[in-house]
């Protein structure tokens, strides 16, 4: 127990392992997988898990400044795309072409000896059902972080979980995990501290643990895909993953999430394949009110991606499409050079600024 209990300095090399996740999360994949779809560029989950792990080792690659060889990876990261999905720890990347449908990455930065994990799943073209189910995941993940507190025991984590899927939704409860993350130590997975059920141990104050939410294999039928644009009409399974190093806090303060990559809706999902604003319609039997049809309509149009088409159009079509693509390569110029003029007057300015925040981090005092 005494070991579980972090002091003051290996609480700020957690800090600074996950302040640099975060950057690595936002600086690399997130870049990798925009330009993908920018570009419609074809690359394959190794590809990706090895440029991240590069990342991990070398963090001057996302503009993080520090001596060579205090940071390397918890683990080769896991980019899994394309209907086939694993979201236990164990899980491993394969060779196979990233899939613009449902994307989850796992990653994790050691600093001195401690490790800070995250994971985060993408949506690209998702359909409504998809979207619900990622609503009722985010409501999940608050209840769970509502019972890390100090003096609670361990397993209440995974009884809250079950309970809360069970009076909520009891359809999705043969999709939920047996274990919901697991104690951060010197070891990255520390066998006393798994969040399941059995676990009676307590929570105490400056322990560290990886908070783990999802669903594996959920279904997604010919009807939830009638109106689907893109390869997300190829699933007929996916899965969902939200991971996080969190720091437990005293009496009955919410616990820490020291791992601050958002996982808020419209910062996960794109939309790649062009819709008009009148095709941004509710389901049958439904109505959005004109906030939600703004809403849709803002997050059609700040995130709509080009992508390449491979059909062969008549004429017409094919006037039309050259048109658009010409008016949506103009959009994606001008997008990418305030993005690169950006880019270029927070030159010095950023990378000090993760200095910063990393030193912020390893300096702050532990109450």
């Amino acid at each position: 127990m005494a070991l579980s209990v972090k002091d003051g300095h290996a609480l700020a090399t957690f800090r600074k392992a996950a302040v640099v996740t975060h950057k690595i999360l936002k600086h690399s994949f997130v870049r990798l997988l925009e330009d993908a779809f920018d570009q419609a560029k074809s690359i394959t989950h190794e590809e990706i898990a090895t440029h991240v792990d590069e990342c991990c080792e070398h963090p001057s690659k996302v503009n993080i400044k520090s001596p060579q060889g205090h940071y390397e990876s918890c683990y080769f990261p896991i980019v899994q795309s394309g209907g086939k999905y694993d979201i236990r720890p164990s899980a491993s990347t394969n060779g196979e072409t990233l899939s613009d449908d449902v994307i989850i990455i796992s990653l994790g930065v050691r600093y001195n000896f401690h490790c800070a994990n995250m994971a985060r799943t993408f949506f690209v073209d998702p359909v409504e059902s998809v979207r619900l189910n990622y609503s009722i995941l985010l409501e999940l993940r608050r209840e769970c972080l509502a019972v890390m507190l100090a003096g609670r025991c361990v397993g209440s984590v995974a009884e809250t979980a079950n309970r809360f899927i069970r009076q909520r939704c009891p359809h999705l409860l043969k999709f939920l995990p047996k274990n919901f993350g697991f104690g951060l130590g010197l070891d990255f997975r520390e066998s006393s501290l798994i969040m399941n059920a059995k676990n009676q141990r307590k929570f105490a104050q400056n322990m560290v643990f990886n908070l783990a939410i999802g669903f594996h294999d959920l279904e997604l039928t010919d009807m939830q895909k009638a109106d689907a644009q893109g390869s997300i009409r190829k699933l007929s399974k996916y899965s969902m993953l939200i991971a996080d190093t969190v720091l437990i806090q005293s009496g009955d303060e919410p616990p820490d999430i020291v791992t601050k990559h958002s996982v808020e809706w419209k910062d996960v999902s794109y939309f790649i394949n062009e819709k008009n604003d009148k095709d941004i319609m509710p389901p049958q039997g439904k109505h959005y009110t004109p906030e939600q049809v703004e809403s849709q309509s803002a997050i059609m149009s700040s995130r709509l991606r080009e992508r390449s088409k491979a059909c062969a159009p008549d004429r017409s079509s094919l006037a039309r499409n050259e048109k658009q693509a010409e008016l949506m390569q103009q959009k994606l110029s001008v997008k990418r050079s305030e993005k690169s003029s950006a880019w270029s007057q927070q030159g010095q300015l950023s990378s000090r600024a993760d200095i910063l925040e990393v030193d912020v981090y390893q300096h702050r005092p532990v109450h």
